[in-house]
């Protein structure tokens, strides 16, 4: 089945297959539950019928909520990292 779907994955224009590359790849190369990354695991709840948008945003929350933290916490070193790149010469 896998590879039914990496050979899906060659023929998407070049946009598509940029955006979905990352979530098809860990959805269709993991299989088990205990090694699938965390933007499959949420996009995995709910069923096809029916969106847990509550439980959606709250597993988003949770995701995002240490990664914004760490970024207020060490702002000064973000920024200067981030202008850092910017600057040519």
């Amino acid at each position: 089945m896998a590879i039914i779907v990496l050979a899906g994955l060659v023929m998407l224009p070049g946009d598509v297959y940029e955006a979905l590359h990352p979530q098809l790849m860990a959805l269709s190369i993991n299989s088990s539950n205990d090694f699938r990354t965390i933007p499959v695991g949420i996009a995995l709840f709910g069923s096809p019928h029916i969106t847990p948008y509550g439980t959606l945003f709250a597993a988003s929350t949770v995701v995002v909520l240490p990664i914004a933290i760490l970024v207020l916490v060490f702002r000064k070193s973000v920024l200067s990292a981030l202008t850092s790149g910017a600057v040519k010469g």
